[in-house]
């Protein structure tokens, strides 16, 4: 068949027929894998008819339902994949790559690398990534580490270098591939399933010419999208296609594809991150996304603790119990929400991931309560509250949690507590203490608040005790009211020579300043805004910390986030101190911002010099406004830099010749400006500067302003709904409730690298934490005060202290944070011997301390 633009010449192009495997958006999450059952068992039956076909599956969770349902099927597919015909992934699920953590990245690949090991008996080598809408600097580097030596990209990435290598941030290089028209183009647009006329009479012609333009290197196109089945029809038309057109089709899988290109000269080097495009997910879904965060960090502290015990002598490693959970949150945090599957499909998405956060949080439990138990108590009237760090450094913060005390025969038997009750750490110390919430019954048990100095890797025992709790003997800061000159009968007002009245309330009102040691904070009494002084450098940090709203014209959860133009400031009803004590000065300033209250917690620390921020908003119906605080700067030539998974990244830098290219992703203004940053944003120079910790990632810069978008409102998805009448409604987001979102703010008086004050991004997400135990059996087998190891004085952040998967042997996994060279110094626990090792725990030889910088790091410590 003819046609204008027909291709010409002798190339061939590679076809890798797929199905992009979604959860959560055709339907619920049970819905989406049985469809799946379906398109594999049709894949499977056309492999074995035509040999020249080929298939990919592209995540490992639909091959584990599908197995799971149908397991006779196992020697069928491993013969297929062990054969070449049937591609299988090394990535369990379809995560974004700028969402999660580091070492939910390297997991999603160990799970699936060990899956294809045991079941399949085969080692796929080429990630996948169909749908996702930007891409972490770090990424080769996790792939070489998890045996991934290819990847293949559909949005966002270079159009006019589609093949080229992909360098991380340590130097570590991956070929990779960037399919520009997109995963589904030849799906959607062609119909290869039909008959050859409709193949070969639709835009098929223009989509290849406009493929191969300016293509230096073989080209590859996909045939498949959103849970599409494969049909038998696409072999007999690709035959003949292949009979009449010079332009040839071949069935390939991307490890052909590959290694076919895998010795091509002038391939480019390109380094950096893709931003995401779909940077909108989190603030639309503040009821769902953010739960992954502290589900991360449930999963770190339950490894570390559970190695805790193994190394004390419990042998009841829950390796199950861990995987389980670490899959569950691998699938809720699958790319995709509200689609056709509707509130059901996101209520399962909520599910899972909670169901991962219950189940490390009753191993944190099981383990803490074992190890607190073991502590020494110093008398029978003193009650044990063990603090546990799972971070590689000495921490000193705020410590939260609670306590418990009980009488020796009866538990009601606690009068010498009747005259109050003091916090003492292990040499006798009082500490004060703030009681956050007090039960009384029989005996007395509370929540309490209080500094505490922790070890790395570690734990740390204090006591409650009878006496005194000096939390009222000394404030934290001096606090000057703006109301209080309306009291000052100094200030007079003259109407004469020989008339003068006190001024009172006639004046414009000011700002109240709350001052401790390290700050001074200046609040508008009618704006609500906050001017911080860094008083240890005489200087004006932040010149406004702001609530505002930017409204919107009902975009949606994704890309369509047009403004109106207008920026809704806060209106304040109150400001007021909640305490002012020995350990923190609270201050509380209420209001609402585009109808929505809120309520706005500052700390300011006795002996703490950073600045804890804690936002309430009460979403109560929908709204089209972006809800931010925003951080304005000092500076205004100052230079920002943001966390990202196993790394760091100067804004603006990205990888080059990238731009979005879809109809349902943000503009390429819009990506200049907008990143997910992983723990914490930092700006200033190399002389000064602060870092914010965040409990939530997107943000925009826009100059010295730092804007932190909390929440957004938005008025449609991609799924709607139909009522019995056959009118359509929108799905709006996000859901009516409370949702609170937490900062801290870090000066710094040296460089980002030597001051390491990204910790404090690290420290907000990876809380320490407490248990306490109502009595002991009185014989300690523990320290009241222990690290595993430290690497306190290095730019090292650990990620991961767990059993190995397949032996007891202990890995321990850091990166460098910094861009600078350090030293990881061998833990010593046990007398293991360490050995290097790679993500997948396979080993690679003698351990040497150097670490290069940002390089990801594994120890293998073995008896």
């Amino acid at each position: 068949m003819s046609t204008p633009n027909k291709p010409t010449g002798k190339q061939t192009v590679h076809v890798v027929p797929f199905s992009h495997l979604d959860l959560f958006w055709t339907g619920t999450r049970e819905q989406c894998l049985s469809r799946g059952n379906f398109i594999i068992s049709q894949a499977l039956e056309i492999l074995e008819k035509h040999p020249d076909f080929r298939y990919l599956i592209e995540t490992v969770n639909f091959l584990d339902q599908y197995l799971d349902c149908y397991p006779e099927e196992l020697d069928r597919i491993r013969k297929l994949a062990q054969g070449g015909q049937l591609e299988l992934s090394p990535i369990w699920t379809g995560i974004y790559q700028n969402l999660p953590g580091g070492e939910t990245l390297a997991r999603n690949v160990l799970y699936a690398k060990r899956y294809m090991r045991d079941k399949m008996g085969c080692d796929p080598k080429t990630a996948h990534f169909g749908d996702l809408p930007g891409y972490t600097p770090q990424y080769p580097q996790i792939a070489k580490l998890g045996g991934i030596r290819n990847v293949l990209m559909s949005r966002g990435g270079p159009a006019s270098m589609p093949l080229f290598h992909w360098e991380a941030l340590n130097g570590d290089r991956l070929l990779s591939y960037f399919v520009k028209q997109g995963y589904a183009a030849y799906a959607m647009h062609t119909h290869w399933h039909k008959t050859y006329e409709d193949m070969a009479g639709g835009k098929i012609f223009d989509m290849l010419e406009f493929k191969l333009a300016d293509t230096t290197h073989p080209s590859l196109i996909h045939w498949g999208s959103d849970l599409y089945a494969p049909h038998e029809n696409m072999v007999h038309n690709v035959r003949t296609w292949n009979e009449k057109q010079d332009l040839k089709l071949r069935f390939s899988t991307f490890e052909e594809y590959f290694t076919e290109v895998a010795d091509a000269e002038g391939v480019p080097v390109l380094k950096g991150e893709i931003p995401a495009a779909w940077p909108n997910v989190e603030s639309s879904w503040p009821d769902v996304w953010p739960e992954d965060m502290p589900c991360e960090a449930a999963l770190h502290m339950a490894e570390f603790l559970s190695v805790t015990c193994l190394a004390k002598g419990w042998t009841d490693y829950p390796q199950q119990e861990l995987e389980d959970a670490w899959k569950a949150l691998l699938d809720g945090m699958d790319h995709n929400q509200n689609a056709q599957g509707g509130d059901r499909a996101d209520r399962d998405k909520l599910q899972i991931k909670k169901y991962a956060r219950y189940a490390a949080d009753r191993i944190i439990d099981k383990m803490s309560w074992r190890l607190a138990s073991r502590v020494p108590v110093p008398a029978i009237n003193a009650f044990p509250v063990v603090a546990f760090n799972s971070m590689s450094w000495n921490r000193d913060g705020i410590v939260s949690g609670p306590a418990a005390i009980y009488g020796p025969v009866r538990s009601c038997d606690i009068g010498e507590f009747d005259q109050g009750m003091k916090l003492i750490d292990e040499n006798g110390k009082t500490i004060p203490y703030v009681p956050l919430v007090r039960q009384e019954g029989l005996s007395v048990t509370q929540d309490i608040a209080f500094h505490a100095e922790v070890p790395a890797a570690g734990y740390r025992s204090f006591y409650i005790v009878p006496g005194e709790n000096p939390i009222h003997a000394a404030t934290t800061c001096e606090i000057q009211l703006d109301s209080e000159a309306d009291r000052d009968s100094t200030q007079l007002s003259t109407y004469s020579l020989d008339r003068k009245v006190q001024k009172g309330p006639r004046r414009s009102q000011g700002c109240n300043t709350y001052e401790n040691d390290f700050y001074r904070l200046s609040i508008d009494t009618i704006t609500g805004s906050i001017e911080v002084h860094d008083k240890q450098n005489d200087r004006v940090l932040f010149e406004n910390l702001d609530i505002v709203g930017v409204e919107e014209r009902r975009g949606n959860y994704i890309s369509d986030m047009a403004a109106s133009g207008r920026t809704i400031p806060a209106i304040i009803d109150a400001i007021e101190t909640v305490d002012n004590n020995a350990l923190w000065c609270r201050i509380r300033i209420s209001g609402s911002v585009y109808g929505m209250p809120f309520t706005q917690t500052l700390t300011l620390h006795r002996e703490l010099a950073e600045i804890a921020i804690e936002n309430e908003i009460d979403w109560l119906k929908p709204r089209w406004v972006r809800l931010e605080q925003t951080f304005t700067y000092a500076d205004k030539s100052a230079e920002i830099a943001y966390g990202v998974p196993y790394g760091m990244v100067k804004y603006p830098e990205t990888l080059s010749g990238i731009g979005t290219q879809e109809w349902d992703e943000i503009s390429d203004e819009e990506l200049s400006k907008l990143r997910l940053c992983r723990h914490w944003v930092d700006i200033g120079n190399d002389n000064s500067g602060a870092s914010i910790a965040a409990d939530h990632r997107m943000w925009e810069f826009e100059q010295q302003t730092l804007r932190s978008y909390m929440m957004r409102g938005c008025g449609y998805c991609f799924g709607v709904k139909r009522d019995i009448d056959g009118e359509l409604e929108n799905f709006e987001r996000p859901r009516p409730g409370k949702y609170q979102f937490h900062y801290t703010i870090r000066p710094r008086q040296t460089s980002l690298a030597q001051a390491r004050s990204y910790r404090c991004g690290w420290e907000l997400n990876h809380p320490l934490r407490v248990n306490a135990v109502g009595g002991t059996n009185g014989k300690p087998t523990l320290p009241a005060s222990e690290s595993l190891f430290d690497f306190s004085d290095t730019s090292l952040v650990t990620t991961a202290i767990k059993k190995a998967e397949d032996n007891d042997a202990f890995v321990v996994r850091s990166f460098e944070a910094s861009g600078l060279p350090t030293q990881m110094a061998l833990p010593q626990i046990d007398a293991r011997k360490a050995s290097a090792t790679d993500l997948l725990e396979q080993p690679l030889g003698a351990f040497t301390p150097d670490v290069q910088p940002f390089e990801i790091k594994s120890a293998l410590l073995e008896k």
